[in-house]
């Protein structure tokens, strides 16, 4: 039985972990290291440092099965903002610069705020925003159903709970499109974004709930 509960600090290591090898193969990492040990590190570590700073401001929540968790999920909420330099270097981004140099920490700023710009359009026009942040399955039980279940059993009963909203993603990779789409979001921006010569494709999503 898949169930759901807010996560906990003790929880960091393993979201962490769970949601670097989810992202692994994910166009936006792939972009920053083609070698796999150092891809890696880059992306437990900034994970790591993205997950705090969710679960300082209380909006991870994670799906278990058997005790094990499956799924994470990071949803910003109406009145929270984007998270800036401050939470960042004081969460510990000062050592992922110190392990992989300045450049490497603020192209991935530079490329994730890129990103996020229609994300940041709406949320100006947008009452009752959520954002979901990150959403994640356990690699070994992607394809099952978890993702989907995730949003339909947990993420919309949740904002409908709340008095309903909006809830926005933006996704990197084409595979994800069709999923969202599944699930009864709206792309509403389709675009490029380059990095070191690579383009990147960015689709933004959202579901009036």
């Amino acid at each position: 039985m898949l169930t759901f509960r807010r996560a906990g600090y003790g929880d960091l290591d393993e979201i962490s972990r769970v949601s670097s090898e989810a992202f692994f193969d994910y166009d936006f990492y792939s972009f920053f290291e083609d070698d796999p040990d150092k891809r890696w590190d880059f992306i437990y570590e900034m994970q790591r440092i993205c997950l705090l700073i969710n679960l300082k401001r209380d909006q991870v929540f994670v799906g278990e099965e058997d005790g094990k968790i499956v799924t994470v999920i990071a949803l910003q909420e109406p009145g929270k903002k984007q998270a800036g330099f401050f939470e960042y270097f004081s969460s510990g981004v000062t050592k992922v610069i110190g392990k992989f140099s300045f450049f490497r920490v603020l192209s991935w700023f530079c490329m994730d705020m890129t990103c996020e710009k229609p994300i940041e359009k709406l949320r100006e026009r947008t009452k009752n925003y959520y954002y979901l942040h990150n959403f994640t399955v356990r690699k070994d039980w992607q394809g099952e159903g978890y993702g989907s279940r995730a949003i339909r059993e947990f993420i919309y009963p949740y904002i409908k709970k709340k008095g309903g909203g909006t809830l926005t993603l933006i996704t990197n990779s084409e595979r994800n499109v069709s999923f969202y789409s599944r699930n009864g979001f709206k792309c509403y921006h389709k675009g490029r974004v380059m990095y070191n010569g690579r383009w990147l494709g960015n689709w933004a999503f959202r579901k009036k709930l």
